[in-house]
């Protein structure tokens, strides 16, 4: 922040740190400590704090760009008793007459890295590094682990037992807990993203699968790494899913991922949310069903996760629609001509019989030819899906469609001819 909005804050906290008592404020104040521990009510809290919350998130603003959830009200608040005890500390009349000498803002406000690392990916590319989504994937090397290990970043372990491990690396300005927090979010779809992209490339999809350290395989607990300059750790040790073999990211791979329209994912992830369309959120929700059925260690939840994916896209407006029919006629007009629609249809009303067995406890086997027809088919209907993206924003307009052709033959929109006819 430059000085002239530093020494605005300054004198709004001297403004506090004036009001500042030992005795019982009564309603709404907070209690701060000096440096000697003796304890402070601050009077008049909420609004006065309010107050300097926002010339601070003001201030910030004109160098940074950050959403406004990226700074808890409780982490400001924080950071404002650590400035008001600074000049308690100092004296308030030093401080008047020195704003500049209350020093404690700029550490805080500082541009976050969180590293997450993965399992069941490999960089096969000269340079092991690729941007997805809104972070980027690396490959620990010795130059990086000893960056990251000097003494100032505080970890907790020597990143050194990480050479050679694929991780996701996010950066932003923000608190430390919001960073690992949306860290996490962002690396989960390109997860996603990777997970969706395993059927375009490998035939037996079972034996691959992708996720945190300690998500899949059997390696153990994960880590995170955030730095700079706090830390902060977390360990995965959910339902772990065994991968036989790693999603190599190479050329080739590349070039079939391409082709197959996964890099247009990558642009929706990129997207701030409030400017994805709601149809665009639907895509990515469904993508990560399609993640979550590839690390079910139980083939009943893998099944059951893959109908929630196709449900996401195609489930009807009105309870009044037999789901079962509404569902199985929708996806053959999407991606069968009429002629051979029958097939598909019918396959999906087995599914459909198959989920009410799983639900209702009448069933507990699953044939893995189902899950592979099933996976297949909504491989084709997302890839569909986001082809459909660049013409509906919500999902509702992809249900009128869908109603519109049912009825008359005619689309929602009749220029366009998004279902198959032919």
């Amino acid at each position: 922040m430059d000085n002239d909005t530093n020494k605005d804050i300054i004198c709004e906290a001297i403004k506090i740190a004036k009001s500042v008592t030992s005795q019982w404020p009564g309603d709404d104040f907070r209690i701060i400590k000096s440096s000697e521990d003796t304890l402070f009510y601050i009077k008049d809290f909420r609004r006065t704090y309010g107050i300097l919350r926002g010339k601070i998130l003001r201030g910030l603003k004109k160098n940074h760009s950050f959403p406004n959830e990226a700074f808890s009200d409780e982490y400001m608040n924080e950071i404002i008793d650590q400035l008001i005890s600074e000049i308690l500390k100092l004296g308030i009349e030093e401080a008047e007459l020195n704003p500049f000498i209350v020093d404690i803002l700029e550490k805080p406000f500082q541009e976050i890295i969180v590293c997450l690392f993965l399992e069941g990916i490999e960089l096969d590319i000269e340079n092991p590094t690729i941007e997805l989504g809104n972070v980027v994937l690396k490959e620990m090397t010795n130059e990086i682990a000893e960056n990251l290990d000097e003494p100032e970043k505080k970890l907790l372990f020597s990143t050194k037992d990480y050479i050679g491990k694929i991780y996701s690396e996010f950066k932003t300005f923000s608190e430390p807990k919001w960073a690992i927090e949306e860290a996490e979010r962002e690396t989960s779809k390109v997860l996603d993203l990777i997970s969706y992209a395993i059927p375009f490339i490998y035939s037996d999809v079972h034996k691959i699968s992708v996720g945190f350290q300690g998500q899949v395989l059997t390696t153990s607990p994960g880590s995170i790494i955030c730095y700079n300059p706090e830390y902060g750790v977390r360990y995965w040790a959910d339902n772990l899913k065994h991968s036989q073999s790693n999603f190599k990211i190479n050329n080739y791979n590349l070039k079939i991922m391409e082709d197959n329209g996964i890099f247009k994912i990558a642009d929706i992830i990129k997207k701030p949310n409030n400017q994805k369309t709601h149809f665009e959120h639907t895509i990515l929700l469904s993508i990560h069903w399609f993640r979550i059925s590839q690390i079910q260690n139980d083939i009943k939840n893998e099944f059951l996760s893959l109908i929630i994916c196709m449900e996401i896209f195609l489930t009807p407006h009105t309870l009044e629609i037999p789901i079962t029919k509404f569902i199985s006629e929708s996806v053959g007009m999407i991606l069968r001509p009429p002629e051979n629609r029958v097939s598909i249809m019918t396959k999906i009303k087995k599914f459909y019989g198959i989920r009410s067995d799983i639900v209702h406890g009448r069933s507990t086997k699953v044939d893995p030819k189902d899950i592979n027809e099933l996976r297949n088919t909504l491989k084709e209907l997302i890839q569909r899906m986001i082809y459909f993206g660049q013409f509906f924003e919500k999902k509702s307009d992809l249900l009128e469609s869908i109603e519109c052709y049912k009825t008359s033959g005619e689309m929602y929109n009749p220029t366009l001819r998004l279902f198959k006819k032919n």
